[in-house]
């Protein structure tokens, strides 16, 4: 391999590459410069395509100040690939000696394993181009259904990988490929997108912070990093909800919340405000603040219904904090019921048994192995949606196949 760009054809140039994740809107809808890199900004984005060559690589250019970004490769549908991804320009083979004396399709997929960390105005992950050698980049079966998920630590990827005595906070233990996120969308051939980030919530972060809140940058393409580079790629630019439209909406949030009942007050430096959620003993939650968090989270549901008007909006919930599962579900019902709005539903995955707790003290891959089933199942029954079949070492029998299709495009810029 080598560090020499001028071999790599960028994705834009390759109209058979499948871009995953948020984008800026004139990546969305087409008008961005084709030989621009593209950017990686949440867990789980990344690329797929269809390639029937000896050997394929692409290039990557990163940049962080605090943690570094990883990737992962996904082959044919298992995972052959982690690794982080260094500082600068480096390229990274995604596999080589293929197809001795015989032709056929290699299905890959290269997904971003870590998350956005706030704060870090460097941090950027990108792919420059891609090399393949001794075939074509193949044009692939349509994906039409689309899930968006919606979340904190638990959907980022956060302790997914690693043993439970892993408690170091660094990016080798997020792993985006072991969450629930992509074993359902693949077990429902759905493309799939999250905006996710540790520690945040629905009213509050788990420390009391209300500015650290997913509705609170939702509408945004990454608005987490403010660094003058992560500006001009588009951070700040309102997401593009015209071009991408969900089919399903799935919000994994409360754990957060339920954390900063237990936390001490949270005082904001700028302007003294001081914002706390209220125990009244050890064991009940303050009135005032849950009716709070109730308005919160129909005033969400309300912001996104506005902005996907068909989606199925779905609050799936009861990994941790099990005691305000209830209260969360009739927070849901009662939105439904007072708007009419009935496209909605909650969904109670599986609470944490022994061995299925990972690293940093969070649900691990057996945890979300088994909430992707739950959550699979739900989302099928209600979309009438065809469902494949997650098995016990994370790989996904997508309901659809991958066939090889004639038509190709040449690997040439």
């Amino acid at each position: 391999m080598t560090n020499n760009v001028s071999d790599l054809v960028p994705l834009g140039r390759i109209p058979t590459i499948r871009v995953l994740g948020r984008r800026s809107r004139a990546e969305e809808s087409g008008a961005a410069d084709p030989s621009s890199p593209v950017t990686l900004w949440w867990a789980g984005s990344g690329i797929e395509f269809d390639f029937d060559g000896e050997s394929a690589e692409i290039g990557l250019n990163a940049d962080w100040d605090r943690m570094n970004p990883w990737l992962c490769v996904e082959l044919d549908g298992v995972l052959i690939t982690r690794t982080p991804v260094p500082r600068g320009f480096s390229r990274l083979q995604v596999f080589a000696g293929m197809n001795p004396g015989r032709k056929r399709s290699w299905h890959v997929r290269v997904l971003r394993e870590t998350e956005p960390q706030p704060g870090d105005n460097r941090q950027l992950l990108q792919i420059v181009g891609i090399k393949g050698a001794g075939g074509q980049f193949l044009k692939m079966r349509p994906v039409t259904r689309r899930i968006e998920f919606l979340g904190d630590s638990i959907t980022a990827g956060e302790g997914a990988i690693g043993q439970v005595h892993d408690n170091d906070w660094a990016t080798p233990f997020f792993s985006a490929w072991n969450t629930y996120m992509r074993m359902t969308g693949e077990a429902l051939d759905a493309d799939f997108r999250q905006v996710a980030i540790s520690g945040w919530g629905l009213r509050s972060d788990w420390l009391n912070n209300p500015h650290s809140t997913i509705p609170g940058i939702y509408n945004y393409v990454c608005s987490v990093l403010t660094g003058p580079k992560q500006v001009e790629l588009g951070s700040q630019q309102q997401a593009d909800f015209d071009d991408w439209q969900p089919d399903a909406v799935c919000i994994n949030l409360g754990t957060n919340d339920w954390n900063a009942f237990r936390q001490p007050a949270f005082t904001d430096s700028a302007t003294g405000v001081v914002f706390k959620e209220h125990m009244t003993d050890d064991t009940h939650y303050d009135p005032h603040d849950l009716s709070a968090l109730t308005k919160t989270i129909q005033t969400f549901l309300g912001i996104l219904r506005r902005l996907h008007p068909h989606a199925l909006l779905v609050f799936d919930f009861g990994m941790i904090a099990l005691d305000l599962e209830d209260f969360y579900h009739s927070a849901v019902d009662a939105y439904a019921q007072q708007t009419g709005d009935h496209n909605v539903m909650f969904v109670h995955l599986p609470p944490l048994k022994d061995g299925w707790i990972g690293s940093h003290e969070h649900p691990g891959p057996i945890a979300h192995r088994e909430a992707a089933r739950t959550l699979t199942a739900a989302l099928s029954r209600r979309l009438g949606w065809s469902a494949g079949t997650i098995h016990d070492d994370l790989t996904v029998d997508s309901p659809a196949v991958r066939p090889l299709v004639p038509q190709a495009v040449e690997n040439r810029g």
